[in-house]
């Protein structure tokens, strides 16, 4: 996600570290061990790697330049609120491709059904609620309880779909059939 804040040249040098194998012996680049070619890691990639005595100075070139690499990394990488901004804006397109791709399509008249079963299911959970207040009727039992629950959280539910449905048409996500944008 962040590969659209790096520069196009830091791809390359970062390709340009991994040890390429090679045919077995000696190459252009310098000697072959374990199927990798020695090469020291400067601007060309290509001046060969003495084997001992230079060995701890490379080592310690080779930390230098890559302290300077992720020095200039973090020199490029986006500030907190621009990865946010980037973050909120694959949301929203993943939302939507996603969207669109697991509802194939939607009739305003199933959405006016979707809204008078909600109003349905929230007249039936206050009525069992009402019920409960009936002076003729006995003590609360724990199955009018759980008969309660079950019928608010039915209803809970389809409001919070129905919610989700509404915020998907305003911010375009969900295209309704017959309708313009």
């Amino acid at each position: 996600m962040l590969s659209m804040f790096a520069r196009r040249d830091e791809g390359k040098e970062l390709s340009a570290m991994v040890p390429r194998a090679e045919s077995a012996g000696q190459n252009r680049a310098g000697p072959v061990l374990g199927g990798a070619t020695l090469t020291a890691m400067t601007a060309d990639h290509a001046a060969p790697v003495p084997q001992a005595a230079e060995s701890k100075t490379n080592m310690v070139q080779l930390m230098a330049e890559d302290a300077r690499r992720r020095a200039k990394l973090l020199t490029t990488s986006p500030s907190v609120g621009q990865y946010l901004c980037h973050l909120n804006h694959e949301m929203r397109n993943f939302t939507r491709a996603e969207t669109t791709n697991a509802v194939i399509g939607a009739a305003p008249a199933e959405i006016q059904r979707v809204v008078r079963l909600a109003a349905k299911l929230r007249g039936r959970y206050l009525a069992q609620v009402v019920d409960l207040g009936n002076p003729k009727r006995g003590p609360i039992t724990e199955s009018d309880i759980r008969d309660l629950g079950r019928a608010r959280e039915m209803y809970e539910e389809i409001d919070r779909g129905l919610a989700a449905l509404r915020s998907a048409i305003e911010s375009g996500d969900l295209d309704l059939e017959g309708t313009r944008s």
